[in-house]
């Protein structure tokens, strides 16, 4: 029996590099659908289910923000980091998983420490 990606005790990072290395392992079918012939929301789709997670984890540094705003920081959260995701794979997913997730996690960080 495969064993999920995410459960409670799993880190965000830990979730995030097994998802890289998933995406590695499955990069025919990731080039096909990330090209631009494919599906343009796919790396937002795929980062929705950790937001989803990572906005509970945020709840404490979100608390003065209205709905709207906060709707609109995971958004930005989402789309930038499928940015990064989008290029690492049109790069040639060159870079190392764990170093992709420490340096969208470093500005995820970056981005919540402003607020």
């Amino acid at each position: 029996m495969q064993q999920a990606l995410w459960d409670s005790k799993t880190s965000i990072e830990d979730y995030l590099v097994g998802m890289l290395r998933f995406i590695q392992k499955e990069k025919e079918n990731y080039w096909i659908l990330g090209s631009d012939n494919g599906d343009p929301n796919l790396m937002s789709k795929t980062l929705q289910f950790s937001y989803d997670h990572a906005t509970a984890l945020m709840k404490d540094k979100l608390i003065n923000l209205d709905p709207e705003t906060e709707k609109m920081l995971v958004r930005f959260l989402i789309h930038g980091n499928a940015g990064i995701l989008s290029g690492w794979i049109r790069d040639g997913m060159k870079l190392e998983p764990e170093a992709v997730v420490t340096a969208m996690m470093t500005l995820c960080a970056a981005v919540a420490n402003t607020i």
